[in-house]
């Protein structure tokens, strides 16, 4: 083996035995997001972050750690939203830097955003296909916001930008508006 190899075999050994580590450690604590954002995420990205957590506080909707690198948002006890960080579990997909939201209940509450352009490249750019990695596949089917996907596995918000950011807020309220209707 050559000693590149190797040198790329002992860096995947000593990340997989750090997020090892980070595991071990957030089981046991359940740390608050707010405690340990700045260990994953920096510049931009820790700042349109950080204004999302302070958002989600402001309306009552505090981040609960639920896995690893994984918080969920709730309402009245029901699921709005997930934050997950790189170290979450590997199929999810989210690499070193980056951070997500996955809004739930999405499509029930498409239709009062239809006139919206913006919000449609930004959820077009960021459904996640499936790839038959847990029992749940192949995925599903759906219109989003006038376009047909096929074989979805997740809509999230990557590394929202300040623009994409405002419009993942809106989807949390009116999921939160939805969740007050439904129940």
């Amino acid at each position: 083996m050559s000693d590149k190899n190797k040198q790329a075999l002992r860096q995947l050994y000593m990340h997989d035995a750090t997020l090892l580590r980070i595991k071990d450690e957030q089981k046991m604590s359940k740390p608050k997001i707010e405690n340990v954002i700045g260990d994953f995420l920096d510049g931009e990205a820790l700042t349109n972050a950080l204004s999302f957590i302070e958002f989600l506080s402001a309306n009552k909707m505090n981040p609960k750690w639920s896995a690893t690198c994984s918080w969920i948002v709730k309402h009245k006890q029901k699921n709005v939203c997930v934050i997950k960080l790189h170290g979450s579990a590997w199929q999810y997909g989210v690499e070193a830097g980056a951070w997500y939201i996955e809004c739930f209940n999405l499509l029930d509450i498409l239709d009062e955003f239809s006139s919206c352009d913006e919000l449609k490249e930004i959820l077009w750019a960021n459904v996640q296909h499936c790839t038959n990695c847990c029992s749940c596949g192949p995925g599903w089917s759906s219109h989003i916001m006038g376009k047909q996907f096929d074989n979805i596995c997740r809509i999230v918000i990557k590394n929202p930008d300040t623009k994409a950011l405002e419009y993942a807020k809106k989807l949390v309220e009116a999921s939160k508006e939805y969740i007050a209707k439904t129940i």
